[in-house]
């Protein structure tokens, strides 16, 4: 048995639509997320999960993107 399935570990990260979407026009961030280890991917989604209502999601996705998009360490 793999490390990966005996732990519960996905390989593959799911990105939500939202962040899908917020992504389509910011080609750069995208190009960064992916080259994101896969567990600070998920790391990031948690983050996002994590807000308290639609308001404080767009606007960690926002500043997610903003800091993909500088460069910023994330």
């Amino acid at each position: 048995m793999r490390y990966e399935a005996a732990c519960g570990i996905e390989r593959e990260v799911t990105v939500p639509a939202d962040l899908v979407a917020a992504m389509i026009f910011k080609a750069t961030a995208r190009q960064r997320f992916e080259q994101l280890a896969r567990p600070e991917q998920r790391s990031l989604l948690v983050w996002l999960d994590q807000a308290a209502d639609a308001q404080e999601r767009n606007a960690r996705i926002n500043d997610l993107l903003d800091r993909l998009q500088r460069g910023d360490p994330i």
